[in-house]
This record gives C-alpha cells, sequence and structure tokens, in this order.
C-alpha cells in the first residue's frame, strides 16, 4: 500500500509506523534527500490494523497544506 507526500519545494520524508501510542514500530520510511521531490513509502497492510504516517515538517513550514494520498 503506498503513502505518497506530493513535491512542496523543499525537503520532505515520510514514516509509516504501526503499533499502539508508546510502542510503535516504524515499518516503512522515504527520504530521498533531495529538496523539494514527492515521497513515497510502501507497506503491506493487513485488515483491521491500524496504520500512523508521520510527515515531519520544520517549524517555519508548518502553515503549509499538504495532501495524502493513500
Amino acid at each position: 500500500f503506498p503513502v505518497t507526500i506530493p513535491a512542496a519545494g523543499y525537503d520532505l520524508e515520510v514514516v509509516i509506523y504501526s503499533g499502539s501510542c508508546g510502542s510503535l514500530t516504524a515499518l516503512n520510511c522515504a527520504d530521498n534527500g533531495s529538496g523539494g521531490s514527492a515521497e513515497t513509502a510502501t507497506v503491506s497492510t493487513t485488515n483491521g490494523t491500524t496504520y500512523y504516517v508521520y510527515v515531519p515538517i520544520s517549524q517555519q513550514e508548518q502553515q503549509q497544506v499538504h495532501l495524502l494520498s493513500l
């Protein structure tokens, strides 16, 4: 299952987790290291499992709106 964060003009990352609060497990991440291009991370999913997507951004970009493709 791919999660894509579109290009934004600055370096992005995406991390996909599963688990519960305080016990999350990183399943996959993407950071191609080049400023501004899209990022895609893919995981195999299981019915009934909750997944969390983390997109870290710096303080100066907090007001940006991002579309998340699932």
